[in-house]
């Protein structure tokens, strides 16, 4: 009987170390690293390196594979067979082990103060970005340190919220829901960006809803309109100080950015959650054509707030155009569309009613799966038809942005003050 027992123990085991196995099954092209050769690698196809290919040469190490899939090695970087050149595009991902790139880069020291605006925010943006990779030590079924890449955010051209699909988990880890009221009973009716670990950037006019209640919470990591988790790895996190922008003055539209000030930290949690970067380039609108809105805003001009994050491609609109469809009449806007603003809509698609606060951004290639938001939606006419939705332009407002957020990094200069349609609430 203790026979039998013991047999029924080893079998046991030997099915849980298949099963570890499987669940660390890599595949052609995962990372991986060298232990012989101290090298990081490439899982590859023994054909396709020819280091490993000569096995007196060099020794060889198996990534571990699934029944089925191709046996895959191990071949170091410098190793493999060089790939045909593509066309690198913006928003592509870059194939050649990035995050092995990101973590051997020493760290930028910090920008000097009193630099010009936009310092600041590039230095944090390179410094956020080494978030997007981590190296893990996996035990099983080799003792070895691997580099895990979370970068979700592949910014297809799906049918891009009027006109918008839903976001993919972990695809916008910077998106932040703004909740009014007790905490047993919270109401979430406008977005935000989350900008450093406790700032959270979104429009002013968020601060406070419609029965004069200040927003108090923040919720993080999440593509639903609540706590739960699902596949999400949400952080509710109190408001602690709530920073609108020194002109803006209701009931006039300008200047309609604010800062909160999170009571803790934030909690970056495998790639559920990490600050975006600040969009320093001042006229994004003349060198880029498209940029993407995301919200839980509403999906119709007349229609209910989507119950998940949503996001649509916009054209971005020249200010010339943007200042034909608004004129200089409008209530809100006495002045027209100022170069403080930044203009985006497409015929059926659009930011929407809930989507206030929220980022407009784009997704270059450097730094590696980093955001960088260039504005912050605040009015428009209607949702989805042919006027643009209008939005703050973030680099005007860098010098205050970059003064509240790293104090201690910048001066922000004082800037002149200038002059002086529905929110997106």
């Amino acid at each position: 009987m203790t026979r039998v027992l013991a047999a029924s123990a080893l079998v046991v085991a030997a099915g849980l170390a298949v099963l570890a196995v499987l669940a660390h099954a890599a595949k052609d092209g995962d990372a991986c690293y060298h232990r012989r050769l101290k090298a990081s690698g490439t899982c590859r196809p023994l054909s396709a390196c020819p280091a490993a290919a000569g096995a007196s040469e060099q020794p060889r190490q198996q990534c571990p594979f699934r029944k089925g899939d191709p046996a895959t090695v191990c071949c170091p970087e410098a190793a493999a067979e060089p790939a045909a050149a593509a066309p690198h595009k913006e928003g592509d991902r870059d194939s050649a082990q990035p995050c092995h790139r990101l973590l051997e880069r020493p760290e930028d020291p910090a920008p000097p103060s009193g630099g010009p605006p936009g310092t600041v925010a590039r230095a944090m943006c390179q410094k956020y970005a080494r978030l997007t990779c981590e190296r893990k030590r996996v035990a099983f079924p080799f003792d070895e340190l691997t580099v895990v890449d979370y970068c979700e955010s592949h910014n297809r051209t799906d049918q891009l919220i009027v006109g918008g699909r839903a976001a993919r988990a972990k695809e916008y880890p910077h998106m932040a829901l703004l909740g009014y009221g007790d905490k047993n009973d919270i109401q979430y009716l406008c977005g935000g960006t989350l900008i450093s670990p406790n700032f959270v950037l979104t429009a002013a006019h968020c601060l406070s809803n419609s029965n004069r209640e200040e927003v108090r919470w923040v919720l993080l990591g999440t593509r639903g309109r609540s706590e739960r988790a699902g596949q999400d790895r949400p952080q509710l996190l109190a408001v602690a100080q709530r920073l609108r922008h020194p002109q803006y003055d209701p009931p006039v539209k300008y200047h309609d950015v604010a800062l909160l000030r999170l009571a803790q930290d934030a909690r970056f949690d495998e790639g559920f959650v990490r600050p975006a970067c600040l969009g320093a380039e001042p006229r994004v609108e003349q060198r880029h054509r498209t940029a993407t809105a995301t919200g839980w805003g509403n999906t119709d001009w007349d229609g209910e707030a989507s119950a998940l994050l949503m996001t649509v491609t916009l054209n971005l609109t020249s200010l010339e155009d943007c200042r034909s469809a608004y004129g200089s009449d409008n209530r809100g806007i006495p002045n027209g569309i100022l170069d403080s603003h930044l203009c985006a809509g497409s015929p059926g698609k659009d930011s929407c009613e809930g989507d206030s606060g929220g980022p407009l951004q784009l997704f270059p290639t450097d730094p590696y799966c980093m955001f960088h938001v260039v504005g912050v939606v605040s009015f428009g006419q209607f949702c989805g038809f042919n006027t643009p939705g209008v939005y703050a332009r973030v680099s005007h407002y860098l010098p205050w942005i970059e003064g509240a957020v790293w104090p201690s990094s910048t001066k922000a200069p004082t800037r002149r003050p200038g002059p002086e349609i529905t929110y997106r609430t």
